[in-house]
């Protein structure tokens, strides 16, 4: 405790001396300065991954793959620049002059989430009186056919087109003629069947993964193992790894079991590999199937060159991610352009309401680039008539908005989200957690991975739409069936 305690101080005075530095940092490149800020974030990163013992000894929870995700996309870049293996110039930079206040935005983000992560103190955890068996499988039942009619009604909506990848925009998302709500349907009436499969476990510390899903209705189970199968064939990293998490995080949940990481590494490894290779398969020969694409990144290596010069070359093309910090940096310091002010949050916050949101922003003239910080980015660097997409990153997101001040409550909220989620992670067991409370956990398990390379309101509003999905199942579905 009293270790805590000095930590935290210590973490204290140099989010203090962060914050004078980047105030009064040059503009022109200095590594010195580079390395310091890396170091921060490292000796960050150490301290969250020792704090084990509150936790049962736990090792993989959801911060765990988070913090992961966070080194990767804030702090890769800067490691390869140091070992001279990226230059100033790089695409991962964009902009040299920016270079040390990028840095010094990562180190501040990663101090105020172990600040505020290791300070935050759960008191208890709100449980609920368990209900009967024959309650949730009832439930369970009902969702898991409607799971599978929104899952036939999405593969109605898919194209060849889809399916070889050409329909993928480059920025995170498909041309909305090939998906769109009705993937949405089914996303959501899939995170709802994975909660209330997990609820309705009594005990299953003793079962294998084998036979914790044999016992999940065949309507649920294939349709997603089917999903996951199309969106690797169309390149769709995300959705693919957030459902491959489901069952990871799942299973954890449900059994207790302490998977080490020695185990755990090899397998993000691997998982980062298959994306890097989708990321740059779905570039090329858009009139190609799959496996031609795979093939010809196969053959063609010279296509891996620019991440194979980094340290971790297979999730290289995952740090690239940090030239939205870069972007988001020279719009506002050099270009001289105002912050939003919330602009983005407040589209983002219209926009939870589905057709009707985008509705609303044309009436009120809102352009394209100004709904959100992932569009806006790209039509500050690339221009109107992009060829493809940067995405956006917390950091960049909250930064464009609010400026230095969202950064740092962006991640002293987080820290204190991920404390409570580990917290209910690793002492609730499947039938005293309230149903609400495990899909915020599911949920912010499986979006770990990738939260770093979103905005923080996308996740909100999928929980959100899970919460109102079954809410009409339970109030609404259940009832009428039960009265025919």
């Amino acid at each position: 405790m009293q270790r805590i305690k000095g930590l935290s101080i210590i973490n204290i005075l140099i989010l203090i001396g962060l914050i004078a530095d980047y105030f009064f940092i040059q503009p022109a490149y200095n590594q010195p300065h580079c390395i310091v800020c890396v170091c921060i974030c490292v000796f960050q990163m150490l301290m969250l991954l020792s704090n084990n013992k509150e936790f049962n000894r736990v090792v993989v929870r959801p911060t765990m793959v988070f913090v992961f995700a966070l080194f990767v996309v804030f702090v890769q870049s800067y490691i390869d620049l140091i070992l001279g293996n990226f230059t100033p110039v790089d695409n991962a930079f964009r902009f040299p002059n920016t270079i040390n206040k990028g840095v010094c935005l990562s180190a501040i983000a990663f101090t105020c989430f172990t600040i505020s992560y290791n300070q935050y103190k759960q008191r208890r955890i709100r449980v609920e009186v368990p209900k009967n068996e024959a309650y949730w499988n009832s439930r369970l039942r009902v969702i898991a056919i409607i799971n599978a009619l929104f899952f036939l009604y999405w593969l109605t909506t898919l194209s060849a087109e889809y399916l070889s990848g050409a329909a993928y925009l480059s920025s995170g998302a498909y041309d909305e003629n090939h998906t769109s709500y009705p993937e949405l349907f089914y996303k959501i009436s899939m995170y709802v069947a994975f909660v209330i499969f997990v609820k309705s476990f009594k005990d299953g510390e003793n079962l294998s993964l084998i036979k914790v899903f044999s016992r999940m209705p065949k309507l649920i189970l294939i349709p997603v193992l089917l999903y996951i199968v199309i969106l690797l064939m169309a390149g769709d990293r995300g959705n693919a790894v957030y459902s491959l998490f489901l069952f990871f995080f799942s299973f954890i949940f449900i059994t207790k079991k302490k998977v080490k990481l020695i185990v755990v590494l090899p397998i993000l490894a691997l998982g980062a590999i298959v994306m890097t290779s989708l990321s740059y398969g779905r570039q090329y020969g858009d009139e190609l199937s799959f496996q031609d694409k795979m093939t010809y990144v196969s053959d063609n290596q010279e296509i891996l060159q620019d991440v194979m010069v980094s340290f971790s070359p297979f999730t290289a093309e995952l740090a690239q991610s940090s030239s939205c910090t870069h972007i988001a940096l020279n719009d506002v310091l050099n270009n001289g352009h105002p912050l939003h002010y919330g602009e983005f949050h407040f589209c983002y916050g219209v926009q939870l309401i589905p057709w009707l949101g985008s509705q609303v922003l044309q009436v009120l003239h809102i352009e394209p680039e100004q709904r959100s910080s992932s569009e806006y980015i790209t039509v500050s660097y690339s221009g109107k008539n992009y060829r493809s997409g940067f995405g956006t990153n917390l950091i960049a997101d909250y930064y464009l908005d609010f400026g230095l001040i969202g950064v740092i409550l962006e991640f002293l909220f987080l820290g204190v989200l991920f404390k409570k989620i580990d917290w209910y992670y690793t002492h609730s067991t499947s039938k005293e957690i309230p149903w609400w409370i495990l899909a915020i956990v599911l949920l912010s398990a499986v979006s770990a991975i990738v939260m770093p390379r979103t905005y923080l309101l996308y996740h909100v509003r999928t929980y959100l739409y899970i919460v109102v999905f079954y809410l009409l199942v339970d109030r609404v579905v259940v009832p009428v069936l039960k009265n025919k």
